[in-house]
């Protein structure tokens, strides 16, 4: 075998030419060394010293004194700006989209989007992805990771969940020029796990796993004394920078690597890859074997020579599951990455980005000098004012003992002192003449100016226009307001959306992959059933025949392709709405020049609940007969005909016409406020 130095950052191969296997040995000895590679990649990044600046701010431990008599007192604007940033741009309301080109599949469309709202709320999802964007902000880079928990809502009760990480919880080797984690060579997961779930998930191996901490009382020897350490030894010492809270029971770092191994078979024979009856159960073909590619137009097999596309061992990826001391996965024929998308499982999510690093700046950093000066004159103001009060003094030792004058405090009133006035002279007076603890008048508005400078470089009026637009109605003023909100937020909001969008291509999926036919039944009731729930293959999405696959593709080659047919995007500039009051008018606008737009889609639009328009399929010789109808065009010719018939029902019933002219759809609707007191919005249009 060759060895770790040899290969560099490559994995050992799950079996090299000559047939030999990698022990567990091989495989520790590279983790070791790539987790090595990983930190140090990050250590050597620019943003990696404010980490620790941004942990301290919010924890309340920068510019602390280490004097206890001399003030600690706090300004604090730089995490109150930041919370503000936060709360403005994670109260997120995500417009998705998941589409598909083939007609067969429009009615996985349909219900793929329905999945999606109701997992939305159901777990909270957009609090998550708040957690990740918290770790953006303060430290400058959060990730959001995407799989399925089993035991999600209890024991035996899984659901898709994501998962919050910070900036050294992901590891990455081989990244490429454009910093793509899903470029790069290898990543690694790195998630801290309470010891006890730890041996509950890896039972074969309780005897073996090690805690990475043992914390006892507040912490070992070493964490307290980096609490106190220089700043290079904070920073850059064995348990450099403390992102994690001390736990007082013991915890097991697990180390979850995806590897994008390229090895093929050359073994000249099939390989079982996978857990046995697992949906991530697939077979390998050896170089040169005979593969069957499809049919012809007769319907019989076609076959070709396997190539090296075909006989990768790792299609979706190669998972390595391991802590510091022992790898928990040492067969490589089940180092297979579950998840049906192939992906590292994790989006990132960064506000202050920059294309040459990886890790983005945190948005304290704008601030924090200027906030550390602040922090100073603030202090400097109030020790001034203590020692006003109580300055410091000198006495007289041929006259006073010491002890009385260690006694003294001039800040406590009704104090009696028995002096000897008969020798002349002064035996107790202050070092200092009063006028020396003047404080300079224009103190008060340095600080003033710098919290305005504060706030500037960190776009907080950015994120305040944004909470005022949500809250106005859809008038010349919200349009204005909306032109006027600085570049810096949109940025940022385009960030978050390009993140989203990389966290839904890889939740369809997962829909695909665990959310049964049952499932569906219990949310949706018939609506969540599709054609594909009742073929060859009952109980999920994955047809049993896709026309670009063999007839006896495996159930894994079926779902890997299957999915690709389903995009998964969300509307630009949707995520914080800063677009919806337009994008709201703009829907009733096209529905009143005539455009068909259905009542079912102004409801969706306009966040109506439980308008109860589902219209069905009429046409006895349909194959979808009494299913629900897909199509805005279905949708809106199922409303013209319910308008007729209450148009005749009212015509007969001596029902009156529409009362004023009629609006000429010339310009856009807009809301308007009327009256004083108790004012209502109004829709107010162009009239013929």
């Amino acid at each position: 075998m060759a060895t770790v130095k040899d290969q560099y950052y490559i994995a050992p191969p799950i079996i090299d030419r000559n047939g030999n296997i990698p022990d567990a040995d091989d495989q520790l000895g590279w983790c070791r060394e790539f987790l090595q590679q990983g930190r140090s990649y990050l250590r050597l990044q620019p943003a990696h010293p404010y980490i620790q600046d941004g942990l301290d701010l919010i924890n309340g431990d920068f510019a602390r004194s280490t004097v206890s008599t001399l003030s600690n007192a706090r300004t604090d604007l730089v995490a109150r700006n930041e919370r503000e940033l936060i709360a403005s741009q994670s109260n997120l309301r995500i417009i998705s989209s998941v589409t598909t080109e083939v007609d067969e599949f429009k009615s996985q469309s349909a219900l793929l989007n329905k999945c999606w709202t109701y997992w939305m709320g159901k777990t909270f999802a957009d609090r998550t992805i708040r957690q990740a964007w918290q770790n953006a902000v303060a430290l400058g880079t959060g990730y959001c990771s995407i799989g399925y928990d089993p035991d999600y809502y209890c024991i035996g009760s899984g659901e898709i969940a994501l998962r919050a990480h910070g900036p050294l919880d992901v590891l990455p080797v081989g990244l490429p020029h454009d910093h793509d984690v899903q470029k790069a060579y290898a990543v690694a997961i790195k998630i801290p796990t309470p010891y006890h779930l730890a041996i509950r998930m890896f039972p074969d191996y309780a005897d073996q796993i090690k805690p990475t901490t043992e914390m006892k009382g507040k912490g070992t020897v070493m964490a307290q004394s980096v609490k106190f350490a220089s700043a290079v030894l904070k920073r850059f010492g064995p348990t450099a920078i403390q992102d994690r809270e001390p736990m007082p029971w013991a915890m097991v770092d697990i180390y979850y690597i995806y590897i994008d191994d390229r090895t093929v078979n050359h073994t000249g024979k099939t390989i079982l890859m996978g857990d046995p009856q697992t949906s991530w159960e697939y077979m390998v073909p050896s170089i040169g074997d005979m593969i069957e590619m499809g049919q012809d137009a007769d319907g019989k097999s076609v076959y070709k020579q396997a190539t090296s596309s075909d006989c990768y061992f790792y299609p979706n990826r190669r998972r390595i599951i391991a802590t510091d001391n022992l790898i928990l996965t040492p067969d490589p024929t089940l180092q297979v990455n579950p998840s049906w998308h192939g992906k590292v499982p994790l989006a990132q999510f960064r506000a202050d980005d920059w294309p040459w690093m990886f890790l983005g700046f945190p948005l304290s950093k704008a601030g924090m000098l200027l906030e550390k000066a602040n922090i100073e004159l603030l202090r400097g103001m109030v020790d001034m004012m203590n020692v006003r009060l109580s300055p410091p003094t000198g006495y007289d030792r041929n006259t006073m003992a010491r002890s009385l004058a260690e006694t003294i405090n001039l800040r406590v009133p009704n104090q009696r002192l028995g002096l000897d006035y008969t020798l002349g002279g002064e035996q107790f007076k202050p070092l200092l003449p009063v006028e020396f603890l003047n404080v300079p008048p224009n103190i008060p508005d340095l600080i003033a100016a710098n919290e305005g400078r504060i706030t500037h470089l960190m776009g907080v009026a950015d994120a305040a226009a944004l909470a005022r637009a949500r809250q106005l109605p859809a008038g010349d003023s919200t349009e204005r307001l909306l032109e006027a909100l600085g570049p810096l937020v949109k940025d940022m909001s385009r960030n978050m959306e390009l993140s989203v969008t990389s966290l839904g291509n890889m939740w369809v999926p997962l829909v695909f992959q665990w959310w049964t036919a049952g499932k569906r039944f219990q949310i949706f009731g018939e609506d969540g059933l599709v054609e594909e729930d009742i073929d060859f293959n009952p109980g999920n999405l994955v047809p049993q025949n896709i026309p670009s696959l063999p007839r006896h593709s495996s159930y894994f080659e079926r779902a890997r392709k299957h999915c690709t047919h389903f995009p998964y995007s969300i509307e630009p500039y949707s995520l914080h709405e800063l677009n919806s009051l337009t994008r709201k008018m703009a829907f009733l606008q096209l529905s009143r020049s005539g455009f068909p737009i259905s009542w079912k889609t102004l409801a969706r639009v306009w966040d109506v609940k439980n308008f109860g328009f589902d219209p069905r399929n009429k046409d006895n010789n349909s194959p979808d007969f009494g299913k629900p109808l897909q199509t805005e065009f279905e949708l809106w010719l199922a409303q013209q005909e319910i308008m007729a018939r209450i148009s005749q029902a009212m015509s007969g019933g001596g029902g009156k016409g529409q009362r004023g002219r009629p609006p000429s759809g010339q310009a856009p609707p807009s809301l308007e406020q009327k009256g004083g007191v108790g004012a209502r919005s109004v829709i107010r249009e162009s009239k013929k």
